[in-house]
């Protein structure tokens, strides 16, 4: 009985999971190969990229963008804002998602 109370719940969409536990998850996909999986600018692709990724721990950094900023760069894509034109847009992110991303990358800028 308890089991089948958990499975419907988890088919309605109740989790015990936070609702940003999805922000790790689409730095993965979408982000980790440039960023690095810890947002640090040392993922494979972004370690040789001109300019390299953006190191989301540099305080600087976290201090001088809005949060409305990540959101326009990362649904627009670099290019479209003057950055670099390597990094995709993603357009498709629900609002639900585009603020777990950019919480994730706000915790980033909190850990040294």
């Amino acid at each position: 009985m308890r089991r089948a109370l958990w499975l419907w719940a988890a088919l309605l969409g109740c989790s015990r999971a936070p609702r940003s536990a999805h922000g790790p998850a689409i730095f993965e996909a979408r982000c980790a190969s440039c960023h690095g999986a810890d947002g640090r600018g040392d993922g494979l692709l972004g370690r040789t990229s001109v300019p390299p990724a953006r190191n989301f721990h540099d305080p600087a950094w976290q201090a001088s963008r809005t949060d409305a900023q990540l959101e326009d760069v990362i649904r627009r894509g670099g290019l479209a804002v003057g950055k670099s034109p390597l990094m995709p847009a993603s357009p498709d992110l629900v609002p639900s998602q585009m603020a777990e991303l950019v919480r994730f990358i706000r915790a980033a800028g909190r850990t040294p």
